[in-house]
């Protein structure tokens, strides 16, 4: 499966109530009809029981997205999840071996990089890249980002202060994709959020196989020269 270019965040901790979150959930699952995208389902603040029957009632609103379990792999597989993603502290020391199409790690710093490829993950989402309104955190920027895409084979998507109009800085500097939270859940309209950030990643990609079909033409023709 070729991977999504963006991820988006549901967090019910940002979102605020169970009932707002679960609409948010429905509202993203129409629009993967137009759009092609991840949902990554966060609800941090429940453990136990709360946490499985969120886990569940997000899987039951959302049954077009591909959805992504924020922690436990074992739960996402039998909950009907397509991936997992894990928080930095909880990439597993070794690699795990399971049907799941998405695993994806959350990471701030090279040394989580390596260990989400040692675990198996099938992709790393660097943050902060740009400063958050949310977290007030400041990012590291766009060379902390290509640092983190050169450091592994993995695709690497930037989180933090992304909007549309960063999504081509972010893919010039090795990203796969980008995630994107408060942009998104904050919209007036949804669906066009999503579609603003999906239209921005595909203009980047053609643009970026552009620039490497042209470089490597004048490559090829200045080998020739020698």
């Amino acid at each position: 499966m070729n991977p999504p270019r963006l991820h988006v965040v549901a967090d019910l901790g940002y979102i605020g109530s169970l009932s707002a979150w679960l609409r948010l959930l429905a509202e993203l699952d129409a629009v993967a009809v137009s759009h092609r995208f991840a949902v990554q389902v966060r609800a941090r603040s429940l453990t136990g029981a709360e946490f499985v029957a969120a886990a569940r009632n997000a899987r039951q609103a959302a049954k077009e997205a591909l959805l992504v379990l924020n922690g436990d792999h074992e739960l996402a597989t039998a909950l009907g999840f397509d991936g997992v993603h894990w928080p930095e502290a909880a990439i597993p020391a070794a690699p795990v071996a399971d049907p799941l199409a998405i695993r994806s790690a959350a990471v701030h710093t090279l040394a989580a990089v390596r260990r989400a490829e040692a675990a198996g993950a099938t992709a790393a989402i660097f943050s902060p890249v740009f400063a958050s309104r949310w977290k007030q955190t400041h990012g590291g920027g766009l060379p902390a980002l290509q640092a983190a895409a050169a450091a592994t084979k993995l695709p690497v998507y930037a989180l933090g202060g992304v909007t549309p109009e960063r999504c081509a800085a972010c893919i010039q500097a090795g990203a796969a994709g980008v995630a994107a939270l408060s942009p998104i859940a904050d919209a007036a309209d949804r669906g066009v959020a999503v579609g603003q950030y999906v239209a921005a990643l595909r203009t980047a990609y053609a643009e970026q196989l552009m620039a490497s079909r042209t470089t490597g033409a004048t490559d090829e023709a200045a080998s020739r020269q020698k």
